[in-house]
């Protein structure tokens, strides 16, 4: 009985990738164009026992893939290497991470006037030293948790709203209002726009081939990002989708949250946005008529 959207607090999961990616290009981790190829897995050597590496999963084996592709199918072992550096990429970091997720407003309150709302959470190196005392040291597979959106990344609802319309929007983070008046400009991203533009195309080509699929038929056209959050390791998960339309000049930022939802792409917070998307199209035709 309180207000999900303001004060519920999930990990994002899959749908920081868009922000994640526009980092890597400004931050020159990766070209775009450059192709990776996943194997379904990373593997980190154990120096202590290497008969017993660290081995972080994708959820599926991607083959080779660049950064529009990586968007389109959510590869987690691409954003493993940009997050967290693997082979000769470097990798983004804890702090690079950090710094730009801040910058598109994810884990602060946005400033909306409603009470309650909660501000979230963006781990750093100090904060895991200071909350896990027996366990300070931030390791790579922190990093890599951190690139996905798992790990002890929070974020409302509303804060990835702001977020996508930041993408969507050249940078503009504006700061939300329920009373009857516009949105004011708090601040803007700094970010360049060839790396939001990428970011874009990769969630457009999500809908035309990759996990939001389920939003492809509606008009006018969608950009959006699925993500599937898991519950610690009880087995449940949170839906979500990100999205917005029309990708030029767009009139609606849409994010749902299932709570305890299915993690397939086409059952879950995808169907759902796909009704709201299909009320609103035909809202959004019959005033272009």
């Amino acid at each position: 009985l309180f207000s999900r959207p303001v004060a519920g607090l999930y990990p994002p999961a899959s749908t920081i990738k868009p922000f994640l990616a526009a980092a890597a290009i400004d931050e020159n981790i990766i070209d775009p164009n450059t192709v990776l190829y996943t194997e379904g897995r990373i593997v980190v050597p154990n120096p202590f026992d290497p008969n017993h590496p660290a081995i972080f999963k994708d959820w599926k084996n991607h083959g080779p893939v660049d950064m529009i592709e990586a968007l389109a199918v959510s590869s987690d072992v691409y954003f493993y290497t940009i997050g967290g550096g693997y082979g000769a990429v470097k990798g983004l970091g804890v702090e690079r991470m950090h710094d730009y997720l801040q910058r598109f407003g994810i884990g602060q309150r946005t400033g909306i006037d409603l009470l309650g709302e909660a501000e979230g959470l963006i781990p750093t190196k100090r904060w895991k030293a200071e909350t896990y005392p027996n366990d300070p040291l931030w390791r790579v597979g922190d990093s890599y948790n951190m690139s996905i959106g798992q790990g002890w990344l929070l974020s409302t609802p509303l804060q990835m709203a702001r977020a996508t319309l930041a993408l969507a929007r050249g940078g503009e983070l504006l700061q939300p209002r329920v009373m009857r008046s516009a949105a004011s400009l708090s601040s803007r991203v700094s970010i360049s726009a060839p790396a939001l533009e990428i970011a874009i195309r990769g969630m457009r080509a999500a809908v035309i081939k990759g996990t939001a699929t389920g939003v492809a038929s509606i008009r006018p056209l969608v950009a959006a990002k699925t993500g599937t959050a898991e519950v610690n390791k009880s087995g449940r998960t949170h839906s979500w989708f990100i999205g917005f339309l029309p990708v030029e000049n767009p009139e609606l930022v849409l994010v749902v949250n299932m709570e305890n939802g299915p993690a397939g792409n086409l059952v879950g917070a995808t169907s759902v946005a796909y009704e709201i998307l299909k009320w609103f199209s035909t809202a959004f035709v019959d005033k272009q008529l």
